[in-house]
């Protein structure tokens, strides 16, 4: 199967408008009847997000004006965003020591915990697994509650970036506030 670039869409003979505002770019053609076309392509994508016919040179002229605003904006709060994220990465409140668990599972319930041992750089914490333990009296069928056993190390360190929740595998962790955790296992 052939893969379709960006030159495929673009018409024979189109003229290339590109922004220094904004990742676009638009091809001004004329359709056959000799009114104003335009093909407007975002980022690095191949297929056009739009290909429209107008009616006037004017109204060309305006929605592409208003697709560059558009997609400005979009990049600025994109921007404004991640720098937000980093923000409270690198001001989060993580320390060495801290604790992180996961709850997961199918028709079971799995409960891991997890330690900062260490921090990398400024969005980076280094964590290891640590052991659990089952609160006496909160046993029910096939099920109880755990706790966390600080510095009983499970395994080696890894990274993960630092935010609110932390991605440990397959699933998110969030802070531990110390309160025993649901558990529970099938046969």
């Amino acid at each position: 199967m052939r893969k379709m670039t960006r030159e495929f869409y673009i018409p024979k003979g189109a003229q290339k408008v590109v922004s220094k505002e904004a990742p676009v770019e638009f091809y001004l053609y004329e359709a056959l009847d000799g009114k104003p076309c335009a093909r407007f392509f975002t980022g690095k994508r191949a297929k056009p997000d739009w290909s429209y016919r107008f009616q006037t040179e004017a109204a060309r002229e305006k929605l592409i004006k208003e697709e560059i605003e558009k997609v400005k904006a979009n990049e600025e709060r994109k921007a404004k965003r991640k720098a937000e994220r980093k923000a409270k990465a690198k001001n989060s409140l993580h320390e060495i020591g801290d604790i992180f668990y996961a709850s997961w599972g199918y028709e079971q319930t799995n409960v891991n915990f997890f330690q900062v041992v260490g921090k990398v750089g400024e969005t980076m914490l280094k964590i290891r697994e640590i052991a659990k333990e089952s609160v006496e009296g909160s046993e029910g069928y096939m099920s109880d509650s755990v706790v966390a056993v600080k510095d009983a190390f499970i395994g080696g360190a890894f990274k993960c970036k630092a935010g609110e929740y932390i991605k440990v595998g397959f699933s998110g962790a969030s802070k531990w506030d110390g309160r025993p955790k649901y558990r529970s296992w099938y046969a």
